[in-house]
């Protein structure tokens, strides 16, 4: 799935933390999807590779970006598959750009609810919203279901990589529950030194780097405006 963030604006700290997710949290998979047929998902990939295109182009300097294009591709591989995951993440990224913030979150919780790959990437931008409306019980919610996921990595994780990741999204998630940064930097590396990772290793030092970059405030501003 394809990570469908503003190059030109998002935070260092918005795409270290999304390659995580992405890269390094287990999922469950189990979809309802119906599977395509070999025609429809040769021209799903088609339109999704060229959105990526129209969504990498640079944007002139000061212009922001116009979604209309963005739409009509989403729309035309919704058609083909209602439960394409990385549309259906850029559709609520689409809506929280506009302001339409109860329809993004009820594409995130679709997402959620039918099982799609990736769950603590939905639950972070579903969270945020949440947070943006002055909803915290619904975002803590939301929180916590991510820190399950990280834990449960910990405890299955054969490798260091991935239980330092596991660890460093646990202290994140804290922060984002009102944890302070000093103290939780303080414990990420007690806790990855008992978990037998060095702090001289790179996932380590890259976990430190994301929790040092940690601002709430910014953090939940890019995602009000869906991070395009």
């Amino acid at each position: 799935m394809r990570l469908f963030f503003c190059y030109r604006n998002s935070l260092l700290l918005l795409l270290l933390f999304s390659v995580f997710v992405a890269c390094h949290v287990r999922q469950n998979n189990n979809t309802k999807k119906v599977k395509l047929s070999s025609a429809a998902a040769a021209e799903v990939k088609r339109l999704n590779d060229t959105l990526f295109q129209v969504l990498r182009m640079p944007l002139p300097l000061g212009e922001a970006r116009d979604v209309h294009r963005e739409k009509s591709y989403i729309t035309r591989i919704l058609a083909i598959d209602s439960l394409d995951g990385s549309t259906l993440y850029l559709q609520a990224q689409i809506y929280a750009k506009l302001g339409f913030y109860d329809s993004a979150i009820a594409v995130l919780t679709k997402g959620l609810d039918e099982h799609l790959p990736l769950a603590s990437r939905w639950l972070m931008f579903r969270g945020a919203l949440y947070e943006n409306r002055q909803q915290q019980p619904a975002a803590y919610a939301d929180y916590a279901r991510i820190k399950a996921i990280a834990r449960q990595m910990q405890d299955t994780a054969s490798n260091t990589i991935s239980r330092g990741n596991a660890l460093c999204s646990l202290h994140f998630v804290n922060m984002m529950m009102g944890a302070g940064k000093s103290e939780e930097l303080i414990v990420y590396k007690a806790e990855a030194i008992k978990a037998g990772i060095s702090p001289t290793d790179k996932t380590f030092l890259d976990g430190q780097k994301i929790l040092m970059l940690f601002n709430k405030e910014r953090f939940l501003a890019d995602f009000k405006r869906g991070n395009l």
